[in-house]
């Protein structure tokens, strides 16, 4: 429990990171890692469906998908790149 706090942070500041679209790829991918983590301290196993962890493997795959195909023409990224 004492290291629960780095996971809800890396969510919640990750999260909103994501939906500015800044720094978008690495993001993704440290949160893609991160979703998938938390079903390895389940008591009842560690395969997601044992824990019905279904959802944080749909949100591995999402952010994966995020990471390769980039933060989109309306994110943070884009408007600096235009800028430049």
């Amino acid at each position: 429990m004492g290291r629960c706090w780095i996971g809800g942070m890396l969510e919640l500041l990750g999260g909103a990171a994501i939906l500015l679209g800044a720094l978008h790829g690495g993001r993704c991918l440290v949160l893609s890692g991160d979703a998938v983590a938390i079903q390895f301290h389940q008591p009842n196993g560690a395969w997601p469906i044992q824990n019905h962890g279904e959802a944080a493997v749909m949100l591995c795959f999402i952010f994966l998908f995020f990471a390769a195909h980039g933060a989109g023409n309306w994110s943070a990224d884009a408007l600096l790149l235009r800028r430049k």
